[in-house]
């Protein structure tokens, strides 16, 4: 399992569970994290950082994880 993976085999950081990790989850990751969007059981499965919710946090987690990828 790569350190992208959950031990659930989801991917960590794929909000909208697509089966990749890019720029799409970021943005959905940041209308969470500013009221636009309510996040999901679902989308919390992916919750980058484990701590139930989608934070600015977790969207600039996923974007580093992105850029050293």
């Amino acid at each position: 399992i790569s350190p992208m993976e959950a031990a659930s085999t989801r991917l960590v950081g794929d909000i909208n569970n697509d089966k990749k990790v890019d720029s799409q989850d970021v943005l959905i990751i940041l209308e969470c994290a500013r009221g636009y969007k309510q996040a999901t059981a679902d989308m919390l499965l992916a919750d980058p950082n484990k701590d139930g919710k989608l934070t600015i946090d977790d969207a600039m987690k996923v974007l580093h994880d992105l850029s050293h990828s």
